[in-house]
């Protein structure tokens, strides 16, 4: 199974080996890591049109409409911005929103994540066309 990891790790290298460990055990073969310096921020429009495509919104998912599809939308793309390392500060300014918004899509995002099933599958849809984009373009990240 492949997986790639976005981040830093943090810790001794000690620390950091038995991470690795503990991922080996849990049936990943391959998987690296990409450091945040090194990612090309255009990665985030991508991503913003892989959610606009999944969710079949013409206008920019960052209005401030109040719409489920807009707000849904708002809260993979803020997951996928903090999984790429941006601070909320960042994030904040990015959408236009208060920093305190950005804090509320990540806390909704965790709760509808466990119980939404219908979040579950666009979140699922977005997971795997991202996927399909880093196997035909390993220089996406």
């Amino acid at each position: 199974m492949e997986v790639i990891f976005i981040g830093t790790l943090k810790g001794s290298d000690k620390h950091i080996q038995q991470k690795l460990y503990r991922i080996k055990e849990c049936g990943f073969d391959y998987f690296h890591f990409v450091k945040k310096g090194d990612i090309d921020l255009s990665v985030l429009d991508k991503i913003e049109e892989i959610i606009k495509l999944v969710f079949n919104i013409s206008d920019d998912i960052f209005s401030k409409s109040k719409k489920l599809e807009y707000a849904q939308s708002r809260m993979i793309y803020v997951y996928y911005a903090r999984k790429l390392g941006l601070t909320t500060y960042e994030i904040s300014k990015k959408l236009n929103r208060h920093i305190v918004s950005i804090y509320y899509f990540i806390k909704k995002f965790n709760e509808d994540i466990k119980y939404d099933k219908n979040f579950i599958k666009k979140y699922i849809q977005v997971e795997n066309e991202i996927l399909k984009i880093l196997k035909h373009n390993s220089k996406l990240i």
